[in-house]
């Protein structure tokens, strides 16, 4: 069964913080997901720390690859992912219910396409999926990447063309 939503977690060289990370979305309210976690080429211990909790949890998947850079690492963790609905976390410990509450959020608007949360400010934003210009998918991620989890609609990333605009709120 595919799960509604695919968190990815990218990680190059974060032995120090993987752990506490992969620890953090297993804690998630929210648990129908799948993590995959794509070792971008780390030369330390990350991904065999990663294989350890894999090990312990059947939502994780593993993927180890050369290094790629982070934008490129997400592209393609994004295209092995399946949920309808497509997370990432950067390491830092999100509050249990962020999942939830960006889930919440994405179900109560059709047009809202991408939700985020803020460094250091675990409230939900929302960006929506009305576009005029074409943007690449490489610059959505750039975009979404400065923030420390997001949540979208793998239509909307499909769309590839989507210039992102801060809805009303």
């Amino acid at each position: 069964m595919i799960p509604k939503v695919s968190i990815i977690m990218t990680a190059n060289n974060r032995e120090r913080y993987i752990g506490k990370a992969i620890e953090s979305i297993l804690a998630q309210t929210y648990t129908d997901f799948d993590l995959l976690i794509w070792d971008d080429g780390s030369t330390d211990n990350t991904f065999a720390i990663a294989c350890e909790y894999a090990k312990k949890d059947n939502r994780i998947r593993l993927a180890a690859y050369d290094h790629r850079g982070p934008i490129r690492a997400l592209g393609e963790a994004i295209a092995e992912s399946f949920g309808p609905l497509i997370g990432w976390f950067e390491d830092g410990p999100p509050e249990s219910a962020t999942l939830e509450k960006a889930l919440a959020k994405l179900e109560s608007d059709p047009a809202v396409g991408v939700v985020f949360t803020r460094n250091g400010n675990h409230s939900i934003d929302a960006w929506n999926s009305f576009s005029r210009k074409p943007k690449s998918k490489d610059r959505l991620l750039r975009g979404l990447m400065a923030f420390p989890f997001f949540l979208m609609r793998r239509d909307f990333y499909d769309q590839g063309s989507a210039t992102i605009q801060r809805s009303k709120q």
